[in-house]
């Protein structure tokens, strides 16, 4: 285990990756206490986790966090590599999040082995260059829908990569497979891919805790934004499941339901060609300062 982080020394962030951390299905909510934070059409764990750090920072009369986010939907782990990853280490962050991978596993004829042969690059890079690494292992598709729950065992052998890159490279790493809470119907939105907002809050206190710093933050001091289930805090985030989560069930009209709104377009754009991130751009490019999140009551 490596060593929790000195947040003194982390005064810049930037996060790059795909959909995950662009924050997709995370909208800002209609919250006076977000205003002054909101960039782009969404949230997300990342933006979540910088706002983390920067009340840490201001807690111990730092300034906040400066943070960059370059990830954008849709991207395979190439394209990040590519034209993602030189952008964020001219920067010079002090933590860089490294996220990406899940888009290639679902597409034919994709490995782990070539994947993660891509990820160590980009680790080896950041690394050389001075940056703290964070890196995210999957989450754990079971008893979730059948299609997707076929790539648990490629999942299983890239999130074994994962940890096997990090511990050579000594980079931090989230357990989003550990999450219990992310392994029932409502963590999840409806296109059954992305993390619903509360979600995201909970991928964002397990990078917290990835980074020894979630004895560092009085979580219960956040004001619940719109839309969002309180978070249980007496157990260990890898345990806390929001009440009524572990008892919703999806059926067969469900399935059907998915199969037609998402699954069918996004056949289709294969086919075509196209992604659903050709057209969008970063939503922060450049290092700001993030306000702290929460915010004091």
């Amino acid at each position: 285990m490596i060593k929790p982080l000195d947040i003194s020394k982390i005064g810049s962030y930037v996060a790059i990756g795909d959909s995950f951390s662009e924050g997709m299905m995370d909208p800002w909510a209609s919250d006076p206490h977000l205003a002054e934070s909101a960039v782009g059409e969404y949230r997300g764990w990342t933006d979540r986790l910088a706002s983390k750090l920067s009340r840490i920072r201001v807690d111990e009369d730092l300034p906040p966090v400066r943070y960059a986010n370059l990830a954008v939907r849709g991207k395979l782990l190439h394209q990040i590599v590519a034209e993602q990853l030189d952008p964020a280490i001219e920067m010079l962050p002090d933590l860089l999040s490294i996220v990406g991978g899940g888009n290639d596993m679902l597409r034919p004829g994709a490995t782990p082995d070539t994947v993660a042969e891509l990820l160590e690059e980009a680790v080896s890079r950041a690394r050389h260059a001075g940056c703290e690494v964070l890196l995210v292992v999957s989450s754990n598709p079971r008893g979730g829908s059948r299609l997707l729950s076929a790539t648990r065992g490629q999942a299983s052998v890239f999130n074994s990569y994962i940890w096997s890159i990090a511990h050579r490279y000594d980079c931090y790493v989230a357990d989003q497979w550990g999450l219990q809470a992310l392994q029932t119907w409502p963590a999840w939105a409806a296109d059954r891919i992305h993390l619903t907002s509360t979600g995201h809050e909970i991928m964002a206190r397990e990078a917290l805790h990835a980074l020894g710093l979630e004895a560092r933050i009085n979580e219960d001091s956040r004001p619940l934004p719109l839309g969002e289930d309180p978070i249980p805090s007496e157990v260990p985030i890898s345990e806390a499941i929001p009440a009524g989560w572990a008892q919703v069930q999806q059926g067969f009209r469900d399935d059907f339901e998915w199969l037609r709104r998402d699954v069918k377009p996004w056949v289709g754009r294969r086919i075509k060609g196209v992604s659903s991130g050709d057209e969008v751009r970063a939503k922060r490019p450049r290092l700001q300062e993030m306000p702290p999140q929460p915010h004091d009551l």
